[in-house]
C-alpha cells in the first residue's frame, strides 16, 4: 500500500508551451511513492518530456509555458520553490549526454552541483567518489568527459544525479543516442540504482521497454492529448492493453506484441527484390577506401559491395565509423577518386547536381539539411534542381505531404516542426526525388512505434520498386525485420558483410560487454584526497605550477608595448625570451615542439616577405633593390619593415603562449573567481560556452556537407564554384548553424539550472588555485625583464 505522503504528487496539471495552440499536458494527476520505479510511456508529442521538466520546476521557471494545477516533490511546490533549491530533491538526466557537460574533468562534472550547493569540500569529494565508483568511472575521474563513450557520458550524467542524494531521479530517454553496448552500459547502472531505491523514487521515460522492464514496478501511459490513459503494474498494463498501446504508437515489449499489431512484415529477402536472370552490378562498390581526419585514419575499407535492390543495415557501436562510411558511400564528404562508385558514377568526381539526382541522403540531425523557408518548398527543392515540370512537382509534393502527415504544416518553416515531424520531412526530401539509392542515418530516431513503422514502410516500398536502401541503425528489431543485408562496422573497419540471416553470430561479437571494457581500463588511482596527483607538474615543467593569472598577467604589459615598437631589436629579444621560457618550463608534445622550432622561423620569413611586398616601392626607394619584376622592385627597406612587423607579431604570439600552453580553462576560471572575485556565474557560464566552441566547427562541417549533397548553391543563377556561389551557400549555412547553437545552449542552460547553478551568491571551490610567492616572483621578474629590454633598446626606437 502506498504511503499517505508520496514523494511526488501531481494534481490536475496542464501545460501549454509558449506559442503552442494546444496543451502538451492536460489535466494530469498522479502520485509516486518512495521505492517505486515508474516507466512513463506515450506516443511522440504526448508530453513526456514536458512532464519531466515540470517535475523539477524548469517548467515554468526556466522554460516559458502556461501551467495550471500543481506539482509537489517532498511537499515542495515546484512552481514557487526555486529550481536550485529543488535540485537537492530532484535530479534530471537528459536525453543528450553532451548537453549536460560543463566542466573539464569527470570528477569536476560530478562535483559541479555539490559545489553549487555550498557543501564542504570534503563532503563534495566523498560524495563524488562514491557516485563515480558506483557508476564504474572513478578510475577515469581525471579524464576529459569528451573522451568517454556515449554510454560512459550518460553514466557520468547519472553519477552527477546520484551524488546530490535526491529523493526523485527523472531520466528522459537516457539511452536514445546510444548503441546496444551503450544501452547495456547504462542499464547495468540503472539496475544497481533501482535495487537500492527504498529511499527514493525513479521516473523513467524510455522507448527501450524490454530493458526498462527489468526493474520497473509500475507503468504510466500518456495519450496523444497529454492525459493519463493507463496506470498500473507492467504485466497488467501490457497484458490488458497491448492492442490499444500498439494502435497508439507506443513501443511494446516483445512478449506483449499482439500478432495483428506487430511491425510491418519483414521486407522479405530475395523475393522483395526485382527478379533478375543474372546477378546485377552492385548499387555501390567500394575499393581501397581510406578516410582520414586531421591526419588520422578513421576508416579503412579494402572492399565492400552494396547489392542493388537490397535493404542494407549498417550496424556497430558508437564511434565505430558507421556515419563516416555512410557519408563516403553517398559522396557527402567526397571520398578519394576511384574508391566509391555509385552505379557508373565516381562519388569522388561527381558534382552535387549529379549526386543529388542519384542519391537521397538523410542526416542524423534533420535541421542540418533544411534549406527552404517552408515545408512545401523543402520537398520541392530537389525536384526543381532536376528541372522537373512544375505541374509534376506540385503533384509529387502534395502526395508526399499526405504520406508524411504534414499537410497542415505545409506552409510552416521546417525549424518550427516538432522533432518527429522534422525527421519525417528529412526522409521525405530524399524519397520524393525517387533516387536509385537511399542512404539514411538513424531514420527512426525519436519516432514512436506508429511513425517509425510508417517511415519504414515508405522505405520498403521504394526498395520494392527497385531502389537500394542503406540505413545506419541501433535498433535490432529494425535490422531483423527489414534488412536483407547487414554491414558490421567496428573500430574503423568493416568486420562482416552479407545477408542478414548469415550474420547473427557476427553481430553478437561486435558488442563486447561494457563492464569488461571498463575493467580492462587502467586503474592507476591517485590519492582520494588529491585526485589531481596523477599528473603533477614536475620541477622541469615549472610554468604549469604557476597561477594562470600570473602567466597571463605578467606578459600583458610587454604585449601592449610591443604594439607600439618599430625597431627590430625589441621584438627579437622578447621572441627569444618567450621561446626560452616555453621550451624550458612548459610540457610540450612533439607536434607542439616541432611547430615552435620550425613554425616560428618559417612563419616569420613568410610574413616578412608578405608584408614587404605590400610596401610601396617609393617609400623605400633609397634602399638597395633585392628583386625586380618588370617595373616593380622589391627593396631591402621593404623587407626590413616586413621583418620588423613579423617579429612584433611573433613576439606577441609567443608571449601569449606562456599562458595558453601551461594552463587550462577550468583553472583560469577558478583563479579569476578566487583572486579577481569575478562572479562565479559569469566564470562558469563562460567555461560552458568555451566547451561549446569546438562544436561550431563540427556543426558547420556537417551542414556544409548536407547542403552539398542536396545541391544547394550548386545550381541556379549563382551555382558553381565562383565567389557569388560561395556567398549564396554561406548564407544558407547561417540559419541551421544558429539554430543548432541556440538549441544546444538552451539545453546546457537547462542542465546547469537543474544542477543548482546560481543557488547561492558563492560556491564551494574544492580545488583552490592559490596565489603563492613564486607567482609574485614570476610576475616581478617578467616585469623587470620587460622594463630592462625596453630601456636597453630605447636608443633604437624611432624618434
Amino acid at each position: 500500500m502506498r504511503p499517505s505522503a508520496p514523494l511526488l504528487r501531481v494534481q490536475r496539471l496542464s501545460v501549454t508551451h509558449a506559442g503552442a495552440a494546444h496543451p502538451a499536458l492536460r489535466d494530469l494527476s498522479l502520485e509516486v511513492a518512495a521505492g517505486e520505479v515508474v516507466l512513463l510511456l506515450g506516443p511522440s508529442g504526448s508530453g513526456k518530456s514536458t512532464l519531466a521538466l515540470a517535475l523539477n520546476g524548469l517548467i515554468p521557471q526556466s522554460v516559458e509555458a502556461e501551467m495550471t494545477g500543481s506539482v509537489e516533490v517532498s511537499g515542495q511546490d515546484t512552481r514557487t520553490t526555486p529550481v536550485a533549491r529543488l535540485a537537492t530533491d530532484v535530479s534530471l538526466v537528459f536525453q543528450d549526454p553532451d548537453a549536460q557537460l560543463v566542466t573539464g574533468t569527470v570528477l569536476d562534472e560530478v562535483a559541479f552541483a555539490l559545489e553549487n550547493l555550498l557543501l564542504p569540500a570534503s563532503e563534495v569529494l566523498a560524495r563524488a567518489e562514491k557516485a563515480l565508483r558506483r557508476m564504474g568511472l572513478w578510475h577515469r575521474r581525471d579524464w576529459n568527459p569528451d573522451l568517454l563513450s556515449g554510454g560512459g557520458r550518460q553514466r557520468l550524467a547519472i553519477a552527477c544525479a546520484l551524488a546530490v542524494h535526491p529523493t526523485l531521479i527523472v531520466l528522459d530517454e537516457p539511452t536514445a543516442n546510444l548503441d546496444p553496448r551503450g544501452v547495456e552500459d547504462v542499464y547495468a547502472a540503472l539496475d544497481d540504482l533501482a535495487a537500492d531505491a527504498e529511499e527514493r523514487a525513479i521516473v523513467l521515460i524510455e522507448h527501450n521497454v524490454d530493458a526498462a522492464l527489468r526493474f520497473a514496478t509500475r507503468v504510466i501511459v500518456l495519450g496523444r492529448d497529454g492525459r493519463v490513459l493507463w496506470d498500473g503494474r507492467p504485466s497488467a498494463v501490457f497484458d490488458e492493453h497491448a492492442a490499444e498501446l500498439a494502435e497508439l504508437g507506443v513501443w511494446l515489449p516483445r512478449t506483449a506484441t499482439p500478432r495483428d499489431a506487430a511491425l510491418p512484415a519483414p521486407a522479405g529477402r530475395a523475393a522483395s527484390i526485382p527478379s533478375r536472370t543474372a546477378p546485377a552490378a552492385p548499387a555501390i562498390a567500394v575499393r581501397d577506401l581510406v578516410v582520414q581526419k586531421r591526419g588520422t585514419t578513421v576508416l579503412r575499407v579494402p572492399e565492400l559491395e552494396i547489392e542493388s535492390g537490397s535493404f542494407t543495415a549498417v550496424i556497430g557501436p558508437n564511434g565505430a565509423g558507421k556515419t563516416t562510411l555512410l557519408q563516403a558511400l553517398g559522396g557527402v564528404v567526397p571520398p578519394p577518386r576511384g574508391t566509391v562508385r555509385i552505379g557508373d558514377l565516381d562519388a569522388g568526381r561527381a558534382s552535387p547536381r549529379e549526386l543529388s539526382a542519384r542519391v537521397g541522403y538523410v542526416f542524423q540531425n534533420p535541421e542540418h539539411q533544411f534549406i527552404a523557408q517552408t515545408v512545401r518548398d523543402e520537398l520541392a527543392h530537389g525536384l526543381r534542381l532536376q528541372r522537373i515540370d512544375d505541374v509534376e512537382i506540385a503533384e509529387r509534393v502534395e502526395r508526399m505531404l499526405d504520406r508524411l502527415g504534414l499537410r497542415d504544416k505545409a506552409d510552416e518553416h521546417p525549424f518550427l516542426l516538432s522533432g518527429g515531424e522534422k525527421r519525417r520531412l528529412s526522409v521525405g526530401t530524399a524519397l520524393i526525388a525517387r533516387p536509385d539509392v537511399l542512404i539514411l542515418d538513424e531514420p527512426t530516431f525519436g519516432q514512436d512505434r506508429r511513425r517509425a513503422a510508417e517511415l519504414l514502410d515508405l522505405l520498403r516500398q521504394r526498395q520494392q520498386e527497385g531502389a537500394t536502401v542503406v540505413v545506419v541503425s541501433h535498433d535490432p528489431a529494425l535490422v531483423a525485420s527489414y534488412a536483407t543485408h547487414t554491414v558490421v562496422v567496428d573500430d574503423g573497419a568493416v568486420r562482416a558483410a552479407g545477408p542478414t540471416a548469415d550474420l547473427v553470430d557476427a553481430v553478437r561479437t561486435t558488442a563486447p560487454d561494457a563492464a569488461a571494457e571498463d575493467s580492462a581500463a587502467p586503474r592507476t588511482e591517485p590519492s582520494p584526497t588529491d585526485p589531481y596527483a596523477a599528473a603533477p607538474a614536475s620541477a622541469r615543467h615549472w610554468l604549469h605550477r604557476l597561477n594562470p593569472l600570473a602567466t597571463f598577467g605578467a606578459v600583458i604589459p610587454a604585449m601592449v608595448l610591443l604594439v607600439a615598437t618599430r625597431d627590430l631589436i625589441t621584438p627579437a629579444v622578447f621572441l627569444v625570451l618567450a621561446c626560452v621560457l616555453v621550451l624550458t618550463g612548459a610540457r610540450l608534445t612533439r607536434r607542439t615542439l616541432a611547430a615552435l622550432l620550425l613554425g616560428v622561423p618559417i612563419g616569420v620569413a613568410a610574413l616578412t616577405v608578405g608584408f614587404g611586398v605590400w610596401i610601396a616601392p617609393a617609400q623605400v626607394a633609397d634602399t638597395a633593390p633585392v628583386l625586380s619584376i618588370g617595373d616593380w622592385t622589391l627593396h631591402q627597406g621593404a623587407l626590413l619593415i616586413g621583418l620588423t612587423t613579423a617579429l612584433r607579431l611573433a613576439a606577441i604570439l609567443a608571449l601569449a603562449l606562456l599562458g595558453g600552453l601551461t594552463t587550462t580553462g577550468p583553472d583560469l576560471v577558478r583563479s579569476s573567481v578566487q583572486q579577481l572575485h569575478v562572479p562565479y556565474r559569469i566564470g562558469y557560464t563562460a567555461l560552458a560556452a568555451y566547451r561549446f566552441v569546438p562544436r561550431f566547427g563540427y556543426e558547420l562541417a556537417v551542414i556544409r556537407a548536407a547542403h552539398r549533397v542536396r545541391g544547394h548553391g550548386f545550381g541556379g543563377r549563382f551555382g558553381g564554384q565562383g565567389p557569388l556561389a560561395r556567398v549564396v551557400r554561406g548564407w544558407g549555412y547561417i540559419v541551421p548553424l544558429l539554430a543548432s547553437g541556440i538549441r544546444h545552449a538552451e539545453r546546457v542552460a537547462l542542465s546547469m539550472d537543474a544542477r543548482a547553478f546560481g543557488a547561492h551568491p558563492t560556491r564551494t571551490e574544492r580545488r583552490i588555485v592559490a596565489w603563492r610567492a613564486r607567482d609574485t616572483a614570476f610576475v616581478v621578474a617578467v616585469l623587470l625583464a620587460s622594463a630592462a629590454v625596453f630601456t636597453a633598446t630605447f636608443p633604437w626606437q624611432p624618434g
